[in-house]
């Protein structure tokens, strides 16, 4: 049968409206599949801005000396699911973004040190997504000591490599009566040979400049023979690496103590961990703290009385920088905890009035987890890169010196 011209018009019409239909779903489809466009940030309400007097002051000077902070964080501040690169952590923006300011041109900015980091790398990341220094046995973790209680405990025999990119490098080990001999070596050359053996027990640091480049630096425990028990039943712990890279003595500093799975409660009953995180001398201390312990079953009350004995300790510790406590997002997880997440925050935020700390609530400019499309986040309860970059773009202004606040 032979279609008229009015029929060949009524098929191409028909098939052109397939088309576009075709094309409407398609398009549909990709708009539920891909996150939304995130939101230019909101600035963040700092409460007790004075109590950051200590850091601002520290900060203004980082031309001619360290201006140092110390994340005492959970999973999402070591950095769980973001893979290798360690230069995507909120710590680790926060000090390019710092560095970056005018007056401090000449600090590096670019990923350096340990997979992208100069922070404290630890001998092992308790998030298993994170890249770990080469161990050989006999090894053990210990959970108490060392920054973020990430320190390992060699046997005769055992040792931990980090491979940096870095022109000196600060060692952390712990002495103890029963310790052994602690070899350092080199790009494969033996340079130092310490005795760790101590009637008292505390976190030493050993320090060497290098030439500017790769290297592979390794800590390892080597028999005494001034011993009679330079056998099995010695160990050495060895607590952290820190490389610099043309940084040392000036500069931002952010440095990881974190540990993932961390509760508030796990740092008080251990002074050690907190003495050894401490260690790194922070003018501002941050305490982004909450998650591990709601799920552990703590109410708000009990969260933050544990928080208000840690800050308490650090005092006693000697630490007299500045404190900020900081509420993160609202997860997906918080249907299962003791109270919403919002109970949480406003204990946080009466402890900090009461405790010479400043407050940031951060959930109250992160979208929540449950039902975001904003590729914020990882996981019910972590933050992706792109959170990471949110959570250092909104911290930002609230670390920067008044005088530089008011001119930007």
């Amino acid at each position: 049968m032979t279609r008229t011209p009015a029929v060949r018009r009524g098929v191409l019409v028909g098939v052109a409206l397939l088309v576009i239909l075709a094309l409407v779903a398609v398009w549909a489809l990709r708009r539920l599949q891909e996150p939304e466009p995130i939101p230019l940030a909101e600035a963040v309400t700092v409460e007790q801005p004075e109590a950051l007097a200590a850091w601002h002051e520290a900060v203004a000077e980082a031309d001619e000396q360290e201006a140092t902070i110390a994340v005492l964080g959970d999973s999402n501040a070591e950095g769980a699911t973001l893979g290798d690169d360690l230069s995507l952590r909120y710590l680790d923006r926060l000090q390019s973004m710092l560095r970056e300011r005018s007056d401090l041109a000449g600090c590096p900015v670019r990923p350096r040190g340990f997979h992208g980091t100069t922070s404290v790398v630890p001998p092992w990341y308790e998030a298993g997504t994170l890249p770990k220094p080469a161990q050989t046995r006999p090894a053990q973790r210990a959970y108490t000591q060392g920054p973020g209680g990430r320190a390992l405990q060699l046997g005769v025999g055992g040792s931990v490599t980090w491979r940096v990119d870095a022109d000196e490098v600060r060692l952390g080990y712990r002495t103890s009566p029963t310790a052994g001999r602690l070899q350092v070596v080199i790009d494969g050359r033996v340079v130092a040979d310490l005795v760790t053996r101590s009637a008292r027990s505390e976190r030493r640091v050993w320090e060497r400049e290098l030439a500017a480049g790769e290297h592979s630096v390794t800590a390892r425990h080597v028999a005494d023979p001034a011993t009679s028990s330079a056998s099995d039943d010695t160990a050495v712990t060895v607590t952290d690496l820190t490389p610099y890279a043309g940084d040392r003595g000036r500069c931002v500093h952010a440095h990881d103590v974190a540990h993932s799975g961390i509760a508030a409660h796990d740092i008080v009953d251990n002074p050690a961990y907190l003495q050894d995180s401490l260690a790194v001398e922070p003018d501002l201390l941050v305490l982004p703290l909450g998650f591990n312990d709601a799920a552990d079953g703590r109410t708000p009350e009990q969260f933050v009385g544990d928080l208000a004995s840690l800050i308490a300790q650090a005092r006693a510790h000697g630490h007299d920088g500045s404190v900020l406590i900081l509420s993160m997002f609202t997860p997906a997880s918080e249907g299962d905890w003791p109270a919403p997440w919002t109970d949480y925050a406003q204990h946080m935020r009466q402890l900090a009035r009461t405790s010479d700390a400043a407050f940031v609530d951060l959930a109250r400019v992160m979208p929540p987890v449950r039902g975001d499309r904003t590729g914020l986040y990882s996981d019910r309860v972590h933050v992706s890169a792109a959170g990471h970059a949110r959570i250092a773009e909104l911290l930002l202004p609230s670390l920067l010196p008044p005088q530089e606040r008011s001119a930007s």
